[in-house]
């Protein structure tokens, strides 16, 4: 639950996942484009290890118009291939964006599907797409386009210090 919260941008420690299915599919299966349950954050998916191809998940941004989604949407393999067959894969998304699942094109694949549940604090909302997106500075969002290993910011001090100043 840790790794989904900091995918998603919100405190671990009010985040919660129920399992509520279990998803077997098979060659030409799918899921149809459509929206999580309102009454929970969002869903975890977590795929099994399985042998398939084809069956991309498709998540597209809460609020988006249909002529930008192919810009604003995101495709997830799930390790489709022989890197499916030996380790899970998941994805995780708001409850306010859209998703589908393209049709397999050979093989079959299992899925659990988690509701994440969000201990609200206070009169703060609930965690959303749009909620997080919009509460990002423009320095967060330079930041998130980098690869994690290049993310460090260094801020230089007026003082020079050594390790014992700063002990204390």
């Amino acid at each position: 639950v840790e790794t989904v919260a900091f995918k998603l941008g919100v405190n671990p420690s009010l985040l919660t996942a129920e399992l509520d299915g279990l998803l077997c599919m098979e060659k030409g299966g799918c899921i149809e484009r459509s929206c999580g349950d309102e009454d929970v954050m969002g869903s975890l998916i977590i795929q099994l290890p399985s042998k398939f191809s084809g069956g991309e998940l498709t998540i597209y941004n809460s609020g988006e118009e249909d002529d930008q989604d192919e810009e604003d949407s995101f495709k997830f393999t799930l390790g489709a291939g022989e890197e499916a067959a030996y380790s899970c894969h998941f994805a995780c998304h708001f409850s306010d964006c859209e998703y589908e699942m393209a049709k397999l094109r050979s093989g079959s694949r299992v899925l659990l599907r988690y509701s994440l549940h969000y201990k609200q604090v206070g009169a703060k909302e609930m965690p959303t797409a749009g909620v997080v997106y919009e509460s990002r500075t423009l320095f967060e969002e330079s930041l998130y386009g980098l690869p994690p290993s290049d993310r460090m910011v260094l801020i230089p001090l007026e003082n020079e210090y050594d390790g014992l100043d700063l002990v204390n």
